[in-house]
């Protein structure tokens, strides 16, 4: 009995050295793929953000964007897709940050009702390590209550 468990361990051993570290690999790419693809209301950004009035005065208008593994110091960008999900135009209007790491890029010209726009998410990871977040608002000319993007990243 002990030998075939010996046995067992050492092919299993063997098996994860001879993938040279690609399993580990393969699964922080699916949760990657997983933060970008997940389709709960709040981070379906690879979609595009969906904004009414209606979902702006629930309160729940929360999306997350994912900046990807990012080198300590290393300032990254991502587009990210709004949609005027009203039949009338939409403006964005200002922003707010808990960090000044974050910051946000958007035309004040206004976003036709059912229409699209991107606007530029930044993060400067100059001085993070580790798995990070913080918060970006956005505010509207649909409602009173801010869009919240909650922008995370993972710094090595």
């Amino acid at each position: 009995m002990n030998i075939i468990r010996y046995t067992a361990v050492v092919l299993i051993a063997l098996l994860c050295i001879s993938c040279g570290g690609k399993l580990n690999r393969q699964i922080t790419e699916a949760e990657h793929q997983h933060t970008e693809q997940h389709d709960h209301p709040h981070s379906n950004t690879k979609q595009g953000i969906k904004l009414s009035a209606e979902r702006l005065n629930t309160k729940q208008a929360i999306d997350t964007i994912y900046m990807g593994r990012v080198s300590a110091g290393e300032i990254v960008t991502k587009k990210v897709v709004v949609r005027n999900e009203e039949s009338e135009p939409m403006l964005l209007l200002s922003s707010r940050t808990t960090c000044g790491c974050v910051g946000v890029e958007f035309s004040t010209e206004p976003i036709q009702g059912e229409r699209s726009r991107d606007i530029e998410v930044r993060f400067d990871s100059a001085g993070y390590g580790g798995r990070f977040s913080q918060n970006l608002y956005l505010t509207t000319s649909l409602s009173e209550e801010p869009l919240h993007l909650v922008i995370t990243a993972d710094v090595r």
